[in-house]
């Protein structure tokens, strides 16, 4: 049986939110409410082994303290910095810095983007 808070999400979720690869007002029936480690949990408190990582998002897996508190610390000193018009930031440019010496010779210029659709 399910519960009244899911069955309400459930349904909102169908009357507005449109899903990829499935019709509108369709959905898998899930609503993801927490995560740690490599499970996340449902709304009925059920836990999934998550083969995907979201998508490959949080492939590192839940619950990360030290990457929740590097987040959380960049979040805090500036919440976005635009490349655009030129504009450099110290976290994209300490970033890059480290990348550099983990990559091929050669391939030492990134682009940094919200996902893989924009990369």
């Amino acid at each position: 049986m399910t519960s009244k808070r899911t069955e309400e999400l459930l349904q909102w979720d169908r009357e507005h939110i449109i899903h990829g690869r499935f019709e509108i007002g369709r959905n898998s029936g899930i609503v993801i409410d927490k995560g740690y480690g490599i499970y996340f949990q449902d709304t009925e408190g059920k836990e999934y082994i998550d083969s995907c990582s979201q998508l490959l998002c949080v492939n590192l897996g839940y619950g990360q303290t030290e990457i929740i508190a590097a987040a959380q610390e960049q979040m805090a000193k500036s919440p976005y910095a635009t490349k655009f018009f030129g504009f450099c930031n110290e976290a994209s440019i300490k970033c890059a810095q480290k990348l550099s010496k983990l990559v091929p010779e050669g391939l030492d210029h990134f682009d940094f983007t919200s996902g893989g659709s924009e990369s």
